[in-house]
């Protein structure tokens, strides 16, 4: 009885291995019928991107030698919240508001001397605009194109007044400061002497808002009453604008000379406004303020920004590409700041209102001391900032040519701009079926990552370095993959690759990091990605620097693949994306794979399903032998319309998921 009880023990140990474990030959136990019955185009790739050249024509900037350009992926609905918020006159307000996100999603910025040129960028299928802000010496201009073609064009005209010198410089820090009764006056922080300047356009309730544009010597301030208009006042000219409508009064405004935008905040938020249109570009939250009432937004000469309420005053720092952390700078202030700014020595000065009337101190952030400067004036200040001294934007810290208001690498000669797939803060995703060249499950979820490339420029506009930064999200299966991309640039232009992970002995490089006898430049992050199957969402990161600055069309198209169980012959490539020279093409044409290179066709079925998509955003995988049909509720229409239907199939939108069948 005992031999029998063991017999039956090993042959349910055996059931158990070999119903968990996958061979290379064997498709899966349950074919997916709701996957094989879509009805996908032949010349559909699941692309969830495209190429978009952008043909750029502009006026020849007298200001400096060269321009710079930041593009955005811009989505022109953003998201409908609704807040309510309290300003400096304790009246509670509930607007709903259109929240945007555009500069989280920057997709490159070019430093160029030329008129008329031509950009490639990477665009997600599902967005149908970008958002293009020039930047002339501090001097900014924007545009929202719409991108419905693969190319797109917008100029940029001339200004319709002479630009200003860019080293233009004053005598003395002015206070300009407005109210809800309409007035706008000037404190000369010397003397504490009053000047009258102008009034609020009629219609407008007053303000609780303003800030100044130093280069251009704009005062930008928002009515008190709906629509809340954005109003610019050119101090030179002497003359209102009504520039647009923000959706909400405030009641802290500041202006960023180093983008060009305006920070108007209310609550725990900071809208990103573009001043020369009123278009909201981005929003933000701010984490951990005691009291979110009142108060003002400023920044300081280092681009740090500060935020005051009820509270006290804030420094805020980023925690994410959405959100600022506050940290409390002030000790108790005997009244609140309805207003502050710094001055051209770096002196915060704050003003706020008793019994009706405007008291301006100064403040020491070293010891929170608070000093009161010049007697009450008869006028309330519900806002101010100050035109400072002297803007110097021509300074050049590394002499490379890019002036230190274009340069993100003020430092260094080598580098100046970047660009970005998908975004400077976005998340693409791979993600693989391992089975090939037989059918899987269509989960795909056998490995998942994560990417984000980042080329750097130097200001020439030429590549000096390309970052890869990826994220192991999922190791599926029990196959022991490795993963790797082939590029299209010249082995001779690639110096060095660094920061991969080889353990198994599969893979053989060069002395460059590159992989041995390969015809064209492969790259392999790693070689066996069960070794962080149990690792949280592992970091891993490539960099490759070249010889020499290459144009970035030199980099070419990138091909992710995988390999799979050890064998480094056998790949899994997108659909349509050739194998490397060292994959065995025995196996292309084989199963249920129907490559062919007389036709150009490669990784996928007879019904055109791929064994590996490439999205373009951060993918929640499905559930093991979960098909993406039954996660991902659009992705049916989309793969059956070639694309033209939902192109966001992949997003956290009603209707769109299952969870149930979701990670």
């Amino acid at each position: 009885m005992k031999k029998v009880s063991f017999y039956l023990f090993m042959m349910f140990l055996v059931f158990s291995f070999t119903s968990c474990t996958k061979t290379l030959n064997q498709p899966d136990d349950e074919p997916v019928s709701t996957m094989l019955q879509l009805n996908v185009p032949g010349d559909f790739e699941f692309e969830t991107a495209r190429t978009v050249t952008v043909s750029i024509s502009s006026f020849k900037s007298s200001q400096a030698n060269n321009v710079k350009y930041d593009i955005y992926l811009y989505n022109p609905l953003g998201e409908m919240q609704t807040y309510t918020s309290v300003g400096d006159d304790g009246v509670s307000v509930t607007e709903t508001i259109q929240e945007m996100d555009a500069l989280s999603n920057l997709a490159g910025s070019y430093i160029t001397a030329a008129s008329n040129f031509d950009i490639d960028i990477t665009v997600p299928t599902h967005y149908n605009s970008l958002y293009i802000m020039k930047n002339d010496a501090g001097h900014y201009s924007s545009a929202i194109v719409p991108v419905n073609s693969s190319k797109v064009a917008v100029a940029f005209d001339a200004p319709q007044s002479t630009l200003k010198s860019s080293k233009a410089t004053y005598t003395v820090d002015m206070i300009y400061a407005v109210n809800s009764d309409s007035e706008v006056f000037q404190i000369n922080t010397e003397t504490g002497e009053y000047t009258a300047v102008t009034t609020i356009p009629a219609g407008n309730g007053g303000s609780h808002t303003c800030a100044i544009d130093p280069v251009n010597e704009i005062l930008y301030t928002v009515g008190l009453t709906k629509p809340y208009n954005l109003l610019a006042y050119d101090i030179n000219d002497d003359s209102w604008e009504t520039v647009g409508e923000t959706d909400v009064y405030g009641p802290r405004l500041a202006y960023n000379v180093s983008d060009g935008l305006l920070y108007l905040s209310y609550e725990d938020k900071i809208r990103l406004i573009d001043p020369s249109d009123g278009d909201k570009v981005k929003d933000y939250k701010i984490k951990d303020l005691d009291d979110e009432d009142g108060g003002d937004i400023t920044f300081a000469e280092d681009g740090s920004i500060y935020v005051s309420t009820t509270s006290g005053i804030y420094l805020l720092s980023v925690k994410s590409k959405n959100e600022f952390y506050s940290t409390r700078v002030s000790g108790t202030i005997t009244n609140y700041p309805t207003s502050m700014a710094f001055d051209s020595d770096g002196v915060l000065w704050w003003a706020t209102n008793l019994d009706g009337k405007g008291q301006v101190f100064t403040f020491n952030l070293d010891n929170s001391q608070e000093t009161s400067k010049f007697s009450a004036f008869n006028h309330q200040i519900d806002d101010m900032d100050i035109l400072p001294v002297e803007i110097f934007v021509e300074d050049d810290a590394d002499n490379d040519g890019a002036i230190d208001l274009y340069d993100e690498y003020p430092n260094d000669p080598l580098r100046a701009t970047n660009t970005y797939v998908p975004s400077i803060s976005g998340l693409g995703s791979y993600a693989f079926e391992d089975l090939w060249p037989y059918q899987g499950d269509y989960d795909f979820n056998d490995l998942v990552l994560n990417y984000r490339y980042t080329n750097v420029l130097n200001a020439d506009g030429l590549l000096v370095e390309t970052k890869m930064y990826f994220i192991i999200k999922n190791v599926g299966g029990s196959f022991k993959n490795g993963f790797g991309i082939e590029l299209d640039v010249n082995k001779d232009l690639v110096e060095q690759v660094s920061g991969y992970s080889l353990t198994d002995d599969i893979v053989s490089l060069n002395g460059q990091g590159i992989e041995a006898d390969q015809a064209k430049t492969v790259l392999i992050l790693f070689d066996n990605a069960k070794n962080y199957e149990n690792i949280s969402n592992k970091v891993m990161n490539l960099t490759i620097t070249y010889t020499q600055p290459i144009a970035p069309n030199l980099l070419g198209e990138f091909n992710p693949f995988i390999f799979v169980n050890g064998d480094r012959g056998r790949e899994v490539h997108l659909p349509n994306f050739k194998p490397t020279s060292l994959a065995s093409t025995d196996l292309l044409g084989s199963g249920d794979d129907i490559s062919n290179a007389a036709t150009g066709k490669y990784y996928t079925n007879s019904l055109n399903l791929p064994w590996a998509i490439n999205i373009i955003d951060d993918f929640d995988y499905p559930t093991e032998k979960s098909p993406i049909i039954a996660a991902y509720l659009k992705f049916a229409a989309w793969a059956e319309s070639g694309g033209t239907l939902y192109p966001d199939w992949y997003m956290d939108k009603a209707d769109y998921r299952n969870n149930t069948f979701i990670e």
